[in-house]
């Protein structure tokens, strides 16, 4: 027998109240592929299954409550294991075998015992498909990436919820070399959507080539940093940054107005891009509330920041986190500074803006979700001055309930 067709025991045993203790396919040593619900609901608490087993197809394993047990690190030929596989059941730890290549939507999601996954050091996984550990509670612990993945999936390791960390682990282990992490830097971290692998405590460490970079944690949840600490290098040494303050009108180029008086909060962090240290406005506080509507004709963000109280050469500003300005304060034109990778969720969540005018010089990567939403933006320039773009990603509701008349995308050769 090669083959165990679609739903061949689907709900078969649905008539019996008792667990059965073991599913034996070992012996069939013919068994290619086990079809989408096949053994849906079933009672098994452990199942063998055969080492010629190459596909488990979709839900073949879901909703079986009581199963805690399978060899899945000893199939050398399984490469794909389909979305929902083995969703609801009560496994508590998964060794993955290094033949694996696939792992489908919530293949093994709502899996609440499940404490540890693993992977192997020579492991062939390319895919990890949306939501595949989503809603496991207890996973956590330490999380090895194999260097030869190249896509993870939205939520792939546990939604993040309102005051629930699902999925998050205590230290994430890259064995990716430079090269890798430059191309696929958004799977690093956080997903292909942009949605956090990792907790406000979690180690990340990075084996092969030097540390690649540091990233606003509002990219992940909305606020906080992953400090210095929180990263090693290979051999055990961590990057040391820094972070200063500054007077508002010290930073920001104004006419038409005066900003009120407050300092604006420079974290230093290792750009993805360069490999090299760059400055992110983490925040501006003010020095006291704004109670009155103040105006400014034209606010200019700077390209770059030298820290003049540091040891500190000048930096590139690469990143710009969230809420940077109250609504009461009323720019007529905002113009963003030519070196800009990042604008972090909700920046300019309903600011009082009329116009934007972006100059990329082939830095800007994306505009997080919620950037400008609810803002009074009528006139969005984005020009590309030289080089190709490499905007990438504009985010959920960036410029959603904005009263957008003109939004213009123009080249240097175009003028």
């Amino acid at each position: 027998m090669t083959a165990i067709g679609e739903q061949a025991f689907r709900n078969a045993f649905s008539s019996s109240t008792d667990v059965v203790d073991c599913l034996d396919l070992s012996s069939n040593t013919s068994l290619k592929t086990i079809g989408s619900y096949c053994f849906y609901e079933a009672p098994f608490a452990t199942v063998i299954l055969p080492i010629t087993l190459q596909h488990i197809y979709s839900n073949a394993f879901n909703n079986c409550a009581n199963l805690d047990c399978v060899n899945l690190d000893e199939l050398s030929n399984l490469t794909d294991i389909d979305g929902g596989a083995f969703q609801g059941t009560k496994l508590s730890e998964i060794n993955f075998n290094d033949n694996l290549v696939r792992i489908g939507n919530r293949a093994f999601s709502s899996c609440s015992s499940l404490t540890a996954i693993h992977f192997g050091e020579n492991s062939k996984l390319n895919t990890i498909e949306p939501y595949v550990f989503d809603n496991c509670p207890l996973l956590g612990g330490i999380l090895y990436i194999p260097e030869s993945v190249r896509y993870i999936g939205s939520y792939a390791f546990g939604q993040i919820r309102e005051g629930q960390n699902y999925g998050c682990f205590d230290r994430i282990y890259f064995n990716w070399t430079a090269e890798d992490i430059s191309t696929y830097a958004e799977g690093i971290l956080l997903d292909k959507n942009w949605h956090p692998l990792i907790g406000e405590n979690t180690d990340v460490i990075v084996n092969n080539g030097t540390m690649p970079y540091m990233w606003n944690l509002d990219n992940f949840f909305d606020g906080g940093w992953i400090e210095a600490n929180d990263v090693t290098e290979e051999g055990g040494q961590q990057p040391t940054l820094t972070s200063t303050t500054v007077d508002v009108n010290t930073f920001f180029s104004t006419e038409g107005g005066t900003l009120p008086s407050g300092i604006v909060t420079l974290q230093e962090y290792y750009s993805y891009e360069t490999n090299k240290p760059a400055w992110a406005i983490a925040s501006i506080n003010f020095d006291s509330e704004i109670t009155t509507t103040i105006e400014i004709q034209n606010l200019v963000i700077p390209e770059k920041w030298k820290d003049t109280e540091g040891s500190r050469l000048e930096l590139p500003i690469q990143n710009i986190s969230s809420g940077l300005f109250p609504t009461e304060i009323k720019i007529n034109t905002l113009k963003i500074c030519a070196n800009l990778q990042f604008i972090g969720n909700h920046c300019f969540e309903r600011a009082t803006i009329n116009t934007v005018h972006i100059i990329d010089t082939g830095h800007l990567y994306a505009i997080n979700k919620r950037a400008f939403y609810d803002s009074t933006i009528e006139n969005f320039s984005y020009e590309q001055s030289t080089g190709e773009s490499r905007l990438e990603y504009i985010g959920e509701r960036a410029f959603a309930r904005t009263n957008l008349i003109n939004f213009c995308k123009t080249t240097s050769s175009e003028k």
